[in-house]
């Protein structure tokens, strides 16, 4: 559940919102030396329309938390 900001007057309000892009498989992981990585877009959308905020990167294996250890 996201809060409002609470407004006072003389003060400016900046409502943002943070979209994810779809991913993008296939990447390559050199921890795991395998096509097991993933990129995907941050975008935010502004009243003045969207921007992307930059890209996060991530692996199936290395970021796997239901997996339990890796070694």
């Amino acid at each position: 559940m996201t809060s409002r900001p609470e407004y006072r007057p003389g003060t400016a309000v900046l409502v943002v919102r943070l979209e994810v892009g779809n991913p993008r498989g296939g990447q390559w992981c050199p921890a795991c030396k395998a096509y097991t990585g993933f990129a995907v877009d941050l975008l935010v959308l502004q009243t003045s329309g969207v921007r992307v905020l930059g890209t996060a990167h991530g692996c199936e294996i290395c970021d796997d938390t239901d997996g339990g250890e890796r070694g």
